[in-house]
């Protein structure tokens, strides 16, 4: 995804942007009160727990058909709707993920799961009654996933300042999805240019002990990574990454929604800059 044309000369375009939090990009003059090396650490400790091989197992878990949201569990769930339908294998939809992951999250047993729920937006809508009872009252936490689509055959610039706002909001948990066979997670963004995690792309663990200096993980995880950070997603390969524009917005709601009688025309507008309708 490339963004069109905008004005570098505002202060939006000065920062870097990773799930709400602001960093000053090096040799700038922009005060966010956390530097280059801040987003290293913050954006490297994302794909620490995501896409990486040879790392140990963190205790107490395991990759089981037991486990809650694994995905043993997913294509479970998803066979058992359609025997006839080989769950194995094909692409899903943002929004089959997600109503997938719901299922298992209200099946889940698990203590890790407990204070938890799922809620996915319909048609560009989120009735608050309907979020208070998923979210009992909220005292879960409350993960809201919007599914969207950006355009016919690829992402319409009217949508390019939408989605840097979004991507600014701290209870913003990213946006997922793509085209087919090659969706991705995007978690920010630095001018025109957005920061995506590649579940395709896998890189080997480091071990702790090499993160102890700045100098050492600046350098080591960018030796390790500089396939996963593109800033520099043009008109060419960058734009054919996200050629079918369907994507899915989460959210972390905890009581936001919390209110008395009607939502209020400014709670509205919030709504809809988040990409969906408050009913």
């Amino acid at each position: 995804m490339h963004f069109a044309n905008d004005d570098y000369s505002s202060d939006g375009f000065k920062r870097i942007v990773l799930l709400g939090l602001s960093y000053c990009p090096e040799d700038s003059d922009c005060d966010c009160g956390m530097d280059f090396i801040d987003f290293y650490r913050d954006y490297y400790t994302r794909i620490w727990i995501t896409y990486r091989t040879g790392m140990p197992a963190f205790s107490g878990t395991q990759d089981c058909p037991s486990a809650p949201l694994g995905i043993h569990r997913l294509v479970e769930i998803s066979s058992a709707d359609d025997p006839s339908k080989n769950a194995v294998g094909r692409w899903y939809a943002p929004s089959e993920v997600t109503s997938l992951m719901k299922r298992a999250l209200r099946q889940s047993a698990s203590p890790l799961t407990s204070d938890l729920s799922l809620m996915l937006a319909v048609d560009g809508r989120v009735i608050v009654g309907d979020a208070e009872r998923e979210s009992r009252a909220w005292a879960k936490r409350l993960l809201l996933f919007v599914p969207l689509r950006l355009g016919t055959s690829s992402v319409n610039p009217v949508y390019h300042d939408h989605i840097r706002h979004m991507l600014s909001l701290e209870s913003c948990l990213g946006i997922l999805g793509g085209k087919p066979d090659h969706s991705l997670y995007f978690i920010g963004y630095y001018g025109r240019n957005v920061i995506y995690l590649d579940p395709h792309v896998a890189h080997e663990y480091i071990p702790m002990s090499s993160w102890d200096e700045p100098s050492t993980t600046i350098d080591g995880a960018t030796e390790g990574h500089h396939q996963v950070v593109d800033v520099d997603l043009g008109p060419g390969e960058g734009s054919k990454r996200t050629r079918d524009p369907l994507f899915t917005v989460q959210y972390q709601e905890t009581t936001d929604f919390d209110y008395v009688g009607k939502a209020s025309e400014e709670e509205r507008r919030q709504a809809l800059e988040h990409g969906f309708e408050l009913l």
